[in-house]
């Protein structure tokens, strides 16, 4: 009876867990999105389309990188983490978090490496030369967001979002901050440097967010090992733990990086053929910056609600899938599958409805801008529940260990995508 009392107990806390994990997170999220809006919003006021365009080529190349080296291996490390904190082994996911450190580190020197020195070779490749110096000034970011990662998914591992949304707000309040103050600044030098000054936040703020959560990883270290401490300590090889690492995150890796790629081959397509069909580079550049600076970050806002979903699924059911518990796999698939249709339903149908006040209430000092825009934003709302279920899906599969199934299901998309942009 007592045994049964704790299975019952210890379900009742994952849920809680799960439920509090999302609410955290989300919370979180709308806070940092609003930031964000508050970032977007005066900038595009600030610097308009062009300057919009150069910030637009140089954000995709860095979600770009941020995917290949944060996305997969973060959501590898909460699997790996949460997986033997379901069995007690608190020593070998303490041990899988220093592992990540190494890893992490190593393809963040790597991407900064890249993108500093070949900014000059992007810009031209998407057609945008003007947008070198923005590429250049993000560049850092992709030094340090990758460190700061694999804390974010140790702590996720042991199903505490707290350190993973505090340090994002400071990260964002910082960028923000930074990012709208020296864009201020250099608005009167050129667009390339104010564009620059804006991409150059992330980078500040990105050291910001790790000095927040280095901070919490110290104050909770005590706890930490006294766990490590009071558990029998199982000794796996790092060889091990990296390969199980990679075979987890190369899947998920391959399907995150679709998106940005799509996203950056968009803007070569959109740059392009708008100059093939006739538009002069100016035009182009302003036809492009309607779409990046006015549609793309509002599409995007339902989606921080439901990543919060996803990211707070996959432990939860990485964690009960460990221990072979189906009941509370399925209480938090269900718990996941009615939060994102809470989520994203409304947030549809209200940005539908409402695009032209939106736009309009939003960027006043850029009307002619933004009644452009009203066209294809309202198009636009349109995935908004399509991205929230696949968002919440892939978190699911994830948690059971099919990675693979939403990598290929995205592909063919992508490929339809693509396809039909060009034509």
């Amino acid at each position: 009876m007592s045994k049964d009392n704790n299975l019952i107990s210890n379900k009742k806390n994952e849920g809680h867990n799960f439920l509090a994990g999302t609410a955290t997170l989300a919370i979180t999220g709308l806070v940092i999105k609003l930031l964000g809006a508050f970032f977007r919003i005066p900038l595009t006021n600030l610097i308009g389309e062009v300057g919009m365009a150069y910030y637009g080529v140089a954000y995709p190349i860095y979600s770009l990188f941020m995917v290949l080296s944060t996305t997969g291996l973060p959501v590898a490390i909460s699997k790996m983490v949460s997986e033997r904190v379901a069995h007690e082994n608190y020593g070998g996911a303490h041990r899988v978090f220093k592992v990540s450190i190494m890893v992490l580190s190593s393809i963040g020197l790597f991407s900064f490496l890249i993108c500093y020195f070949g900014a000059g070779a992007i810009a031209n490749a998407v057609g945008n030369s003007g947008a070198e110096l923005s590429i250049k000034a993000i560049a850092p970011a992709l030094l340090i967001v990758p460190i700061v990662s694999s804390f974010r998914g140790y702590f996720q591992g042991r199903q505490d979002m707290r350190p993973t949304a505090t340090s994002q707000l400071i990260e964002q309040i910082i960028r923000v901050a930074v990012g709208l103050s020296l864009s201020f600044v250099f608005v009167k030098t050129s667009m390339e440097a104010a564009a620059a000054g804006a991409t150059f936040g992330a980078s500040v703020g990105a050291v910001g967010g790790l000095l927040t959560i280095v901070l919490i990883y110290f104050v909770s270290r005590k706890k930490i090992y006294r766990q490590i401490d009071s558990h029998e300590i199982e000794h796996e090889r790092y060889r091990t733990i990296l390969k199980q690492m990679f075979v987890i995150a190369v899947p998920i890796t391959i399907g995150s990086t679709i998106m940005p790629i799509m996203m950056n081959i968009d803007t070569a397509i959109i740059m392009n053929r708008l100059q093939d069909t006739g538009w002069s580079l100016e035009e182009a550049t302003s036809l492009f910056g309607i779409l990046s600076g006015y549609c793309d970050s509002l599409i995007q806002f339902p989606q921080v609600l439901t990543n919060a979903v996803a990211v707070s699924i996959v432990p939860a059911i990485a964690a009960a899938y460990a221990i072979k518990d189906t009941k509370a796999i399925d209480a938090n698939i269900k718990i996941g599958l009615r939060t994102m249709m809470i989520i994203g339903f409304p947030c549809f149908i209200g940005m539908f409805v409402l695009a032209k006040p939106i736009l309009l209430m939003l960027y006043p000092m850029q009307i002619e801008g933004a009644m452009e825009a009203v066209p294809t934003f309202m198009i636009l709302t349109v995935e908004i529940v399509f991205l929230c279920a696949v968002q919440t899906f892939t978190g699911i599969l994830q948690g059971v260990s099919k990675m693979n199934i939403p990598v290929i299901n995205l592909a063919k998309a992508a490929g339809v995508k693509l396809f039909v942009t060009y034509i």
